[in-house]
């Protein structure tokens, strides 16, 4: 459950910011804001990608520990 809310968070930023990265394309009349935007959005998705690994494994690990004190 809570991976699907940082994915539906991520998505929102990445929108916003492709939003705001295609106006200042347009003000600036230079590819740079949206290289910025597009690093800052894989930076997101590798960062938070991560942590919902990390949050999995301990999860998992969990309820293995569970599971083995139970069968004593």
């Amino acid at each position: 459950m809570k991976s699907s809310w940082i994915c539906s968070r991520n998505d929102m930023f990445g929108n916003v910011g492709v939003i705001i990265a295609g106006i200042l394309v347009a003000y600036f009349n230079s590819m740079w804001p949206d290289i910025i935007v597009g690093m800052g959005i894989a930076g997101l998705a590798v960062y938070f990608s991560l942590k919902i690994i990390q949050e999995s494994k301990q999860h998992s690990h969990k309820n293995l520990t569970q599971r083995v004190g139970s069968v004593k």
